[in-house]
Formats: structure tokens, sequence, C-alpha cells
């Protein structure tokens, strides 16, 4: 068990240094790559002796060599297997591998909440600084394995924002797809919710799968009330 957990924890050194090469981004958020990646390596992944854990074996993935996904082209004949809730046609977004997917969502009907994608939103001056505030403080990365490596493959992922005194009145349906290119594809998705003073929201989730090939997800997600 020792020998996998190393050739595991070596390989995902060698993906997160070919994904940092590929994927550079802000200063700040380097840092905090390269920080919660340093965790990993200390905490490693989740075994059955702790008791969040005792009845999930994780030593199938813990031998797998893993392929973080990278941001592709929306398969033309995805949208048509997406299933769409009347009430979330104009509130409805949609992460395939992690990343959102600007042709598959529809965020007309959300009115003054924000809804972009999490880099773009790390960029934006508007929401920067609280992007920076709360992406890794509220997820806390030093006592959970799977979360630091979450922390550590930070490529894209979600931001919303739902100001003060705001009423989202018709549900956010959020949609996980895994479209994996080849066995063992990564994806991490990183969903931060800020909802400020006296507003309101209802969330969907949706996690949904295409093709046959075996994948590996380690989603994250923030809400800050």
């Amino acid at each position: 068990m020792a020998t996998e957990i190393v050739k595991a924890e070596n390989d995902y050194q060698a993906a997160f240094r070919q994904m940092r090469q590929s994927n550079p981004t802000a200063a700040w958020v380097e840092l905090v790559r390269g920080s919660a990646m340093d965790r990993f390596e200390l905490l490693g992944f989740p075994s059955v002796r702790e008791e969040d854990w005792k009845y999930t074996n994780l030593a199938p993935i813990m031998k797998q060599r893993i392929f973080p996904a990278a941001r592709t082209e929306t398969p033309r004949q995805l949208k048509a297997k997406l299933h769409q809730y009347p009430e979330t046609s104009n509130s409805r977004i949609v992460l395939v591998n992690g990343f959102v997917s600007a042709e598959l969502s529809s965020i007309g009907g959300l009115g003054e909440v924000v809804a972009l994608d999490l880099f773009e939103a790390v960029a934006d001056p508007n929401y920067g600084k609280i992007t920076r505030e709360y992406l890794a403080r509220n997820a806390d990365y030093h006592d959970n394995g799977l979360t630091a490596l979450n922390t550590a493959f930070l490529q894209s992922g979600l931001f919303v924002l739902i100001p003060k005194n705001t009423k989202l009145e018709t549900p956010l349906e959020i949609t996980f797809v895994s479209n994996p290119s080849e066995p063992w594809t990564a994806s991490f998705p990183r969903v931060l919710i800020v909802s400020e003073e006296n507003s309101s929201a209802t969330i969907l989730e949706n996690y949904v799968s295409i093709g046959d090939e075996t994948y590996f997800t380690n989603a994250v997600e923030q809400i800050v009330l």
C-alpha cells in the first residue's frame, strides 16, 4: 500500500507540473495551487482508517495514473443528451470536465446575479478581490487531501455572486458533465458561491457522464453566506 501511495503521489506531481506549465494564472493563485500541492503530498488520499472514509476505499484510484482534463470544444451532440428542467431554461450553467461551457449554459434569467468562469472572475477588477478573499480560505485544504488536490489542480470553475437584497426567483441549475477523452481522465470542478446579506437562491446540481471510459471527478463547492 505504501508503494502505491508513493507512486500515485509521484504521478500526481508530474501531472501537476504539466498542468501548471500549460495553464498559468494570477500570481496569488499560483501560490495557492503550489501550497495545496505541497499539502496533498503530506496528506495523500483519505484511507479507510479515517471515520468519514471507512466505507469508501480509494485504493483503486490511487493505483491509476490520471490525466487532468483540458479545455476542449463542446461536442455538438452533448446538448441533446443533457436533461433540462423547464424552470431553469434561462438559469442553467454547464461545466464540462470542470470548465464552464458558454455554449451549453443559459444565464439570461439570472438578473442581478453574477455567474462567471472562475478564472475570469479572478482577472476581473470587480470580482478579483472577492475571489482572492474566499477561494482558498473557506474550503480549507489543510486537513483534507481531496480538497488540497482539487485546489492544486484549479484550472477553471464557476463563480456566482448573489448581491445584497437579491432574491433569485427561479432555481439556478449547475450541471457537471464528465466527457472523458481517455481512461482515467480527471476533472476538478470548483464552485464558489457568495451570497450577500439578505439574499436568497435555490441551487440545483446534476452530475452526468458521456461515454463509457472510466473517469475521476474531484469536485469542491464553497458557499459563503
